[in-house]
């Protein structure tokens, strides 16, 4: 066996790109129990016995697609007959003929991709920056959407300037206002009347200007609160598995002229993200893959961070801080941050920064997918816990092949 090309370090049968071979050992790996000889030995050993099985299957995938290839340019001058070309797909094994009913099911999947509806972000995993703010966009500010876009028109001397304009800051807290009506409506009178809310035995209490105290028409609304509970700091609302938090105190502009000290209404907003690695960035070569598995394993330890200049001020985006409330004598805590899919998908290609006597293939072939939700305090390896795949710049010699990422967290 020769000595291994140059930037490339030799681990038994496997050839490793320099930076991802010292990402894994210096950053990665330290901390999980694992020792690296063993988890190097390892990753050779699937790809010895894996690797022949994904060149079958990226075999087949060709021979199928020629002959879809074939079939089109046969036909193109005709009419599209869908009976015939749904008979054509089985017969070559591109669909499954008729089967029995069955059922599938999952198990262990986060609310928010099983039970919540909400919106998704996507953004390309090598920018950390982008990353901190999908990932944070599990909460935002309604009364900063609403002042700083057209939800609420700019007539009526609502014109959007360079100070605070408190005509359509006015504006702001009666939509808010009119929301609270809408979704978490009160067994008497209206939001818009209310001057203070607070706990009282468990349940959320306002009162309104004239001194008189009414509760939620549905109490199931109220979900928790944090401080005294008296003059809470914040109030929690929850509908349809998503939640709404009243934060009071002084504020800044907009909150100022509350009656009741709302100086803030925070919503969940994008409830999950996919991190992507090859539709809005294509990560290919090897400083792609080790930034972008740098970003995911911060993400994954919760300590990911940036630092940008704004205004000629210099600013540090972190992940977000869990939200802690009480509810009756019992503490909860609403995640602060996104569960977040990995998504590394897509055709497979021969990838330029494992190089060896062939080339290996990176991509979802052979049905290799790899997606998981982050855990902050969890290595993506894990086996049982997580699903993120080792998909790293690793050749082997041996087998001339790329571990399968389903099978590489065994």
């Amino acid at each position: 066996m020769g000595s291994p090309r140059k930037n490339y370090i030799r681990s038994g049968d496997l050839e490793i790109a320099r930076p991802v071979y010292e990402l894994v050992n210096d950053e990665i790996i330290p901390g999980t129990g694992v020792a690296k000889d063993h988890f190097w030995s390892e990753l050779a050993r699937i790809a010895k016995e894996l690797g022949p099985r994904n060149d079958e299957l990226v075999t087949y995938r060709d021979d199928l697609q020629k002959k879809i290839d074939d079939w089109h340019i046969q036909h193109r001058k005709q009419e599209h007959n869908a009976a015939a070309y749904k008979a054509f797909l089985v017969k070559i094994g591109y669909l499954v003929r008729n089967v029995d009913d069955f059922q599938i099911t999952t198990k262990n999947i986060d609310n928010e991709i099983a039970k919540i509806a909400g919106p998704q972000l996507v953004v390309p995993l090598d920018n950390a920056r982008y990353v901190l703010n999908a990932a944070n966009a599990r909460w935002g500010s309604l009364y900063d959407a609403l002042y700083s876009s057209d939800a609420i028109p700019e007539s009526d001397g609502c014109k959007k300037i360079k100070k605070y304009n408190p005509i359509r800051g006015e504006k702001v807290i009666r939509f808010s206002r009119n929301f609270l009506d809408r979704n978490f409506p009160l067994e008497k009178d209206t939001h818009h009347h209310s001057v203070r809310y607070y706990i009282e035995n468990g349940q959320l209490m306002v009162q309104m200007g004239d001194a008189t105290v009414t509760t939620l028409l549905r109490p199931e609304g109220f979900t928790g609160y944090s401080g005294n509970p008296e003059k809470p700091d914040r109030i929690l609302l929850g509908k349809h598995g998503l939640h709404v938090e009243l934060r009071f105190g002084e504020g800044f502009f907009i909150g100022r002229r509350d009656h009741a000290k709302i100086y803030d209404i925070h919503m969940e907003a994008a409830i999950t993200s996919i991190m992507d690695c090859e539709d809005s960035v294509a990560s290919v070569d090897t400083e792609d893959k080790v930034r972008v598995y740098r970003n995911w394993l911060g993400l994954m330890k919760g300590t990911l961070k940036q630092t940008i200049e704004k205004d000629n001020e210099v600013i540090e985006r972190t992940l977000a801080e869990d939200r802690h409330y009480l509810s009756g004598n019992q503490a909860i805590y609403i995640t602060g941050t996104q569960p977040v899919d990995r998504a590394k998908c897509g055709h497979a290609f021969a990838n330029g920064f494992s190089i060896a006597e062939r080339q290996m293939y990176s991509g979802n072939d052979a049905g290799c997918h790899g997606y998981r939700t982050v855990c902050k305090t969890r290595y993506p390896w894990q086996h049982g816990k997580t699903k993120q795949p080792l998909w790293l710049g690793i050749y082997c010699q041996t087998e001339n092949a790329w571990p399968c990422r389903s099978c590489a967290r065994h």
